[in-house]
């Protein structure tokens, strides 16, 4: 096979494209359609029969679209002034965040934080473009503008440049990359799959370790709580407010503006683990969460509470640090630390902490009482130390087999996004027969 001749497309992110190949802007191919919103307090707006997407129904594993979270009436259509878009047609998130696409498998509409593209040429296939699209979230983030929110607005998307090959081709480049990607991706959910196995038995592992000890014969008895069930003999009760101090005093008077110190937004803490992050002390105040070396940070909101985002903050800069509003602080007092960070961490207590959960929607949080006078049960010194040398053992083990799934997950997905570039740009020439 002789290679194929290439030529500069004068685009950065294309780079070299079929000498026959075009290039074209967005706007000569497809009309763009922004969607919109009907009045939230208008109950004859709502739930209707009419598909309305949001950005937070869009992600990378749902290539095609057919049903909304919430539908909209006529009515709430004809209000907001949007357009349906017909099936097969692309949605592009333009904000919160920029950059994911699906398919319409239907018809449907959208709210303002999408944009649709409606086909407009016969030589225009959606399988090839949306290939394209989703290999440009990069560029399309360094395009948006605002300062509440960052957003692609509709003039940088009409004049984004798409390279342009044969009808014939976009349809022989997207079977070809249907066939290719669904087989990474079915690669990439078993590895997910595994994972999530992984996080469940190390769940399991520590609630069982924390809630019942190590000694599979040891005696037990009523615990006396639902929730809790039968513990060991030995173990005394107490409550988190008694053996540790829930919301800790921290001095901060010897501390001067220029002073370094850690910082921790709430993205910092992830699973046992923080990003030492530093700034100065004058950058902070009292809206920020204050702690010390070796207290125990995890979060009060929904979803990261569930999601495990607990650390001991150790090695601090100065010895302290100012965190997420969002954070709860707790101090161990008549407890092992490291004993309480698992304890917080076991099931029973999580599902017990999110049935106390009040606010709305992704801003619900843990409620402060329900922590600070939750009873758990205490094994004596020698064997909470016992308890925390497995659970060391045990979570770092799981720990690295994760860590080594997730490489592979990435690595995989990193596989996936080069193979489309090649080939929606031509790099790669697909023959018709594959």
């Amino acid at each position: 096979m002789t290679q194929r001749k290439m030529k500069d497309s004068g685009i950065e992110w294309i780079g070299e494209i079929p000498e026959e190949w075009e290039i074209g802007k967005i706007r000569y191919y497809f009309t763009i359609i922004c969607g919109a919103t009907p009045k939230s307090d208008e109950l004859k707006y709502w739930n209707g029969n009419i598909n309305w997407i949001t950005p937070a129904e869009m992600s990378e594993s749902n290539k095609i679209i057919t049903e909304s979270i919430r539908k909209i009436t006529a009515a709430g259509y004809q209000s907001c002034g949007t357009e349906l878009i017909p099936k097969n047609s692309l949605i592009l998130s333009t904000r919160a965040p920029i950059g994911q696409v699906c398919i319409s498998g239907c018809e449907l509409c959208t709210n303002q934080g999408c944009k649709s593209l409606k086909i407009r040429t016969a030589n225009t296939n959606y399988e090839y473009y949306y290939y394209y699209l989703t290999i440009q979230s990069a560029i399309f983030n360094m395009l948006g503008r605002g300062t509440t929110f960052m957003e692609l607005s509709t003039t940088d998307l009409s004049d984004y440049i798409i390279p342009v090959p044969s009808i014939g081709e976009q349809q022989t480049i997207a079977d070809y990359l249907d066939k290719k990607c669904a087989a990474i991706d079915k690669a990439i959910e078993a590895e997910k799959q595994i994972i999530e196995k992984l996080k469940i038995y190390k769940q399991s592992v520590i609630t069982d370790a924390v809630t019942k000890g190590l000694d599979k014969n040891a005696k037990m008895k009523p615990s006396g709580i639902d929730w809790i069930g039968e513990i060991p003999e030995e173990w005394k009760k107490s409550h988190i407010k008694y053996c540790s101090d829930f919301e800790p005093y921290c001095d901060v008077t010897s501390f001067k503006s220029d002073d370094i110190v850690t910082c921790t937004p709430m993205e910092c803490i992830r699973s046992g683990e923080f990003e030492n992050r530093e700034g100065p002390f004058s950058s902070y105040n009292s809206s920020y969460t204050p702690y010390e070396e070796n207290d125990i940070a995890f979060a009060k909101v929904t979803p990261c509470f569930e999601n495990g985002n607990i650390a001991i903050m150790k090695d601090l800069h100065n010895g302290f640090g100012y965190g997420s509003s969002e954070l709860f602080i707790i101090r161990a007092r008549a407890i092992e630390t490291k004993f309480l960070f698992y304890w917080l961490q076991n099931t029973i207590f999580k599902q017990q902490a999110c049935a106390t959960m009040t606010g709305v929607g992704g801003l619900k949080r843990v409620s402060p009482d329900f922590v600070r006078n939750c009873p758990l049960f205490i094994p004596s010194e020698d064997e909470q130390k016992k308890i925390i040398d497995f659970l060391e053992d045990k979570c770092n083990s799981v720990n690295t087999t994760i860590m080594v799934k997730t490489q592979i997950v990435d690595k995989l997905k990193q596989y996936k996004k080069s193979l489309i570039y090649e080939s929606v740009t031509g790099k790669r020439e697909i023959c018709h027969n594959i």
